[in-house]
């Protein structure tokens, strides 16, 4: 029979971890995770809401810009259907160019033609809102006729608002007012 030391000291020879502990630890992660997933999903997608609406505001912007340098009037025509929202630069009249007709590619006629496209597919987390479909951006005194809001909201809710002045100036706001650094509408 084995003394107490005995046992001790075998005891404090046993290296490693039992099952019940692994199971515990695992456990833990697996709340862990639980937690921190949503919040960082939802992250991500306010990133990607914050990109698609500065990337909008600078299409918008190099626009007039571009009008203006080249002499002749562009457009931003945005459009939507059951399978993605999409605007495209371009130049031409408002229904000249197509950003739907195929995934990402534009399709122009006319002799117009497209600039920049930016295509997001309905299973994107992200869509375009609009009040006017097609803004024209005027070469010699750099106006925007007709003048417009294009609206980046997500699946969940949360949008910025980018307001186009008839000077071509943009601002932005957050209409539901969720959007950290961006001032209510």
């Amino acid at each position: 029979m084995a003394t107490t030391q005995q046992r001790q000291a075998a005891r404090s020879t046993q290296r490693g971890i039992t099952l019940v502990e692994l199971a515990v630890v695992l456990a833990l992660i697996a709340i862990i995770v639980g937690i921190a997933l949503p919040s960082y999903a939802a992250a991500i997608e306010r990133q990607r809401l914050r990109g698609v609406a500065d990337e909008l505001e600078f299409d918008t912007r190099w626009a007039r810009g571009a009008a203006q340098a080249a002499g002749r009037p562009l457009r931003l025509t945005v459009q939507s259907n059951a399978a993605a929202t999409c605007y495209v630069v371009h130049s031409g009249d408002r229904d000249d160019c197509d950003c739907l007709s195929g995934a990402g590619t534009t399709s122009c006629q006319g002799g117009a033609q497209a600039f920049k496209t930016v295509y997001l597919p309905s299973s994107a987390p992200i869509h375009l809102k609009t009040n006017n479909r097609s803004m024209q951006f005027e070469p010699r005194r750099g106006v925007v006729t007709p003048t417009a809001s294009i609206e980046v909201v997500t699946r969940h809710g949360d949008s910025i608002r980018k307001i186009v002045a008839i000077t071509g100036r943009v601002r932005s706001c957050s209409p539901s007012g969720s959007v950290s650094g961006v001032p209510a509408c």
